[in-house]
């Protein structure tokens, strides 16, 4: 008779009924090692997160300085997430080559020079490079930081160990902002606000210092010993040997990519949650046709969109009355007419970059919106995911390939958003990213099965059927000889 196994929720049963594994049996305590772990492996989000909030500041000082026009500045943006995404692909197997261990100091020491090159750039090129060396560095730790965490995780605290790397990107953002509005009334604090970046990813390599090497990977590499005592210290508990015995068995098992359809499609899309409505844009009703090349714009919406022109109005409520487009000298006066700097009264406005409207509540509601069911659902689950649902053997590989998909299609946003809400409008480009969450959703809700309370090496399983899984959990059985399902 065929040795023939089931796998649920928590343990392993053979063909006789008898329990082979249980983890409520094998319970391992929450330990300071197991924390000082899991935070400095996550402590790339926080770079991460503080980067993306912090650029958005900068850049506006940044812009001043080098006299950048919006191409400039996309580029500048768009650099970061293309050498992330070439990196993150390699990442793979550097962290199979050499260890995760090994490429997260690699990953922090590149994130920290890049940082030192960005505040002290002198010119726009060498900005240029300092940000494409950043990529470099957040494209090796946001690969593999994740897996790391997830390979030294007990069963039980994975799932939010996985997730603490996205908590620490929202608290980075956070600090981000902070540190912008305090470096704001420095036409230089644009270096500060780049150069503090390197504070965390310098905290991180120290830490990884001391920092062990996963089990996981150690045992696939013939260093057992080495992996019982890190499990021992990681576990809280002696008795690791049923945690070995199950790394080793799936190590031994033949490697067919096959057997794992679905698996490298379960990047989930990354998109924005909220839709906007067109905003009723105050028309033009005064005419200042001294001078000015902007008359043949009808409302603020359509003038503001010309680079060289902006709007001039009385603030009425939320709306404006007597409202004109005309020439701008900067982003403070007109060139000509009422709202120049000789003639702008208090009653005037000069707006270049946005209108007054109605409807700026829906804004705030939809930016709430997005934040609120971003950072619970699908800004952790992403990264959450990808650690758990591979095998060890191809874990590096596919989290590279995901990875750089995300990294992908955040390049295309970056490169195309000015671009498409010039083209389309605002409300047309959340409409957009909205019809692309719903995709996602369908996706997602046909295709991905549930890894709560699972083993990283049992988790393959789920996926040795076919796709639609349609929420699917529970037990699967499982020939443990030929390791396909019965």
């Amino acid at each position: 008779m065929e040795n023939v196994s089931t796998i649920s929720s928590n343990k392993i049963t053979n063909n006789s009924g008898k329990t082979v594994y249980d983890s409520k049996n094998t319970s391992s305590k929450f330990t300071c090692y197991l924390c000082f772990v899991a935070v400095f492996g996550a402590l790339g989000g926080f770079s991460f997160g503080y980067d993306t909030g912090v650029v958005s500041g900068a850049l506006l000082f940044i812009r001043a300085e080098f006299e950048l026009d919006s191409f400039d500045q996309e580029v500048l943006v768009s650099v970061t997430i293309a050498t992330a995404m070439i990196t993150a692909f390699m990442s793979g197997y550097l962290g199979d080559k050499i260890g995760r261990r090994p490429s997260m100091l690699i990953g922090s020491f590149v994130f920290t020079v890049s940082t030192i090159l960005n505040g002290v750039s002198k010119t726009y090129w060498m900005l240029l490079l300092g940000r494409g060396l950043l990529g470099i560095g957040i494209g090796v730790i946001l690969m593999i930081s994740p897996v790391y965490i997830a390979e030294c995780s007990p069963v039980k605290y994975r799932g939010p160990l996985v997730t603490l790397c996205t908590g620490m990107m929202a608290i980075g953002r956070t600090v981000a902002s902070i540190v912008d509005g305090a470096f704001s009334y420095d036409k230089t604090g644009w270096r500060y606000m780049l150069g503090l970046t390197g504070v965390p990813s310098l905290v991180q390599f120290i830490g990884f210092l001391f920092l062990p090497e996963t089990p996981r990977y150690l045992v696939r590499n013939d260093k057992e010993d080495m992996a019982t005592h890190i499990l021992q210290r990681i576990r809280g508990r002696s008795d690791v040997s049923d945690d070995i015995k199950q790394i080793k068995e799936i190590c031994q098992q033949e490697i067919k990519l096959k057997e794992l359809q679905g698996v490298l499609l379960s990047l989930i899309v990354l998109a924005v949650a909220f839709q906007l409505s067109e905003i009723n844009s105050p028309e033009v009703t005064y005419s200042e046709d001294v001078n000015n090349t902007c008359l043949s714009y009808s409302s603020c919406a359509t003038c503001i969109k010309e680079p060289n022109c902006g709007f001039c109005y009385i603030e009425d409520g939320y709306s404006a009355i007597n409202g004109s487009c005309t020439q701008k000298l900067d982003t403070m006066t007109a060139k000509y007419g009422r709202c120049n700097s000789t003639e702008l009264s208090d009653g005037l406005i000069w707006g270049t970059t946005s209108c007054p409207s109605q409807y700026f509540w829906m804004c705030l509601l939809g930016l709430s919106l997005y934040l609120i069911t971003f950072s619970p659902g699908i800004g952790p689950l992403p990264m959450t995911i990808n650690s758990e649902i591979y095998p060890l053997w191809a874990r590096s590989t596919c989290m590279a390939i995901a990875s750089s998909t995300n990294w992908l299609f955040s390049l295309v946003i970056s490169l195309s958003f000015l671009s498409l809400t010039d083209s389309v409008g605002a409300y047309g480009t959340y409409w957009l990213f909205a019809a692309v969450v719903v995709l996602g959703f369908i996706f997602l809700f046909f295709t991905l099965p549930e890894t709560k309370d699972k083993k990283l090496e049992d988790v393959e399983s789920l996926f040795e059927t076919p796709w639609c899984s349609c929420g699917r959990s529970g037990s699967l059985e499982i020939n443990r000889k030929t390791n396909k399902p019965v």
